[in-house]
């Protein structure tokens, strides 16, 4: 039975059902190093800094009780949390003797309220007496054990100088599972070499494994770690939000649906990160994965029974046929309108009607596909050497999402126009009629179904006809603006608001 309706099990939709509340997790650094790193605690992962994963609540805190005291204050002021979770995350903590780890969690456990208990390791720093421990402990609250897995693939672990392998992973996982303790994997994707079959992988790889939740983090490039001297010298790359959102939702859908998925993406203290600079925040990023799954029908699990890693059943956003460009996320019912495309293109280009009988003769074996995703990512990648004679914005997709009609993805979108192309457009929206007219098209007005917009033509001798002339000017207006094509709808709206406010490179009508 699912817990939640959103399209993934979040974890805190999961503390809830177990525990009937929300459990907030309370990061606890031990100081206990890395069995990775040289005694003067260089060497170690390429991706980790000097103070290891060290969340940002405990940086500068020096006694463990002023560290759980700080967090456990800023989770109940900022989230109004109701329980605890000890979170012991910073490097490995199961590194150090196992008497200084029995005095160390029975400290924290006697002193705090937790009701469970989070500890952060790699597979080959636990020790059958420890992991004998463990079980013990877990008859008084619950254990997470949090295993640094990273990725299924050995040569990705060696390039980054991981120090085991994956077999050692599954060998931890089992013996874990053996005692009746909860595993949640850490998985990094954007690891340098690893594309997105091998990323799909890793997620099948670990859907067969036995373990109980799965931590996603997109790669990080910060100062102090090997990766940055790679970073600054071009070895490696980072990834676009959009980019890094599809690997995710591929992944959660190749996740067993009752699996609780701890975590999309990582924080970075500012002054540590280098890349990547997103101009999206993190929940801005959920909302888009939750919003891009809802809409494609998609959900975490539908895609276990798939025996090949790799063969994602979704396409990108933009297809790049000979026949056009269909631009938009579409809902789950929208199949029946992609069908009659065609019918309604002819009631609704009926001024450009020889243009279209043209497109259905040269092309008579050829049909807009549907394809689903965020526009903008995709656009990014479309191939530079097509040319499109139509591009339509889908009437299915939110009508009122400004992200599809920034001029920044209008921009980028009519480059791929060929010099005939005309682009439809299901919206009398003034700011995105303007950034068509600057941009130097031909608007005609065409109305279908109830549906009001525009046909926007290339004016092919650099001038406007008359009437146009006469229409043009009313067009002019502060267009919606998005220069790195990631950000939120909202965001948009309220950048355009400020720039209105401030009267910068504005228009009036």
């Amino acid at each position: 039975m699912a817990i939640t309706e959103k399209p993934y099990l979040d974890f805190r939709s999961y503390l809830h059902s177990r525990y009937g509340k929300v459990l907030y997790r309370v990061p606890i650094d031990l100081g206990f190093g890395c069995p990775n790193r040289n005694a003067d605690g260089s060497g170690g992962c390429a991706f980790c800094p000097v103070d290891g994963s060290r969340a940002k609540q405990t940086l500068g805190l020096d006694t463990i009780d002023e560290q759980i005291r700080k967090s456990i204050a800023f989770a109940s002021e900022r989230y109004g949390a109701e329980g605890f979770v000890a979170y012991f995350q910073a490097y490995t903590t199961t590194f150090a003797s196992l008497e200084m780890q029995k005095h160390s969690y029975n400290y924290v456990l006697n002193k705090f309220p937790f009701e469970a208990i989070f500890i952060g390791t790699r597979p080959d720093c636990l020790s059958p007496k420890v992991l004998d421990y463990l079980a013990e402990l877990n008859h008084t609250l619950d254990v997470w054990v949090e295993l640094g897995v990273q990725t299924t693939h050995d040569s990705t672990l060696k390039q980054i100088n991981r120090g085991h392998d994956w077999a050692s992973s599954l060998a931890m996982i089992d013996q874990l599972k053996a005692r009746g303790i909860r595993v949640a994997a850490h998985v990094i994707l954007g690891l340098p070499g690893e594309d997105a079959h091998m990323i799909n992988q890793t997620a099948v790889r670990l859907a067969q494994s036995s373990i109980d939740a799965i931590k996603l983090h997109n790669l990080h490039i910060l100062k102090n770690t090997r990766f940055e001297q790679d970073y600054k010298q071009g070895h490696i790359q980072v990834m676009h939000p959009f980019e890094y959102g599809e690997h995710v939702i591929d992944f959660l859908r190749r996740t067993p649906s009752n699996r609780p998925i701890l975590r999309l993406l990582t924080d970075s203290n500012d002054s540590d990160l280098i890349a990547p600079r997103w101009d999206i925040s993190k929940g801005q990023f959920i909302e888009w994965i939750m919003t891009q799954m809802e809409r494609r029908g998609v959900k975490q699990g539908d895609l276990c029974h798939i025996d090949v890693p790799g063969e994602g059943a979704v396409q990108s956003d933009i297809c790049a046929g000979k026949q056009g460009l269909m631009i938009g996320s579409c809902h789950a019912d929208a199949f029946q309108w992609f069908a009659q495309i065609k019918p309604i293109a002819w009631a609704v280009w009926d001024d450009a009607k020889s243009q279209v009988d043209l497109l259905r003769v040269r092309n008579a074996d050829q049909h807009l596909r549907p394809v689903f995703g965020d526009p903008r990512w995709t656009s990014i990648n479309l191939d530079h050497t097509s040319q499109y004679d139509v591009a339509v914005w889908n009437t299915n997709a939110v009508s009122h999402d400004v992200t599809r009609y920034t001029k920044d993805f209008i921009h980028r979108v009519v480059q791929r126009l060929a010099s005939s192309g005309f682009c439809v457009v299901p919206t009398r929206d003034k700011a995105v009629l303007s950034t068509f007219a600057s941009l130097g098209f031909e608007i005609t007005p065409i109305q279908f179904d109830g549906i009001y917009g525009f046909i926007a033509r290339q004016i092919k001798r650099g001038l406007f006809s008359e009437p146009q002339k006469a229409i043009a000017p009313k067009y002019k207006i502060e267009p919606y603006r998005d220069p790195n094509l990631c950000l939120p709808h909202r965001r948009i709206l309220q950048s355009r608001e400020e720039m209105i406010r401030e009267g910068k490179n504005m228009h009036v009508i």
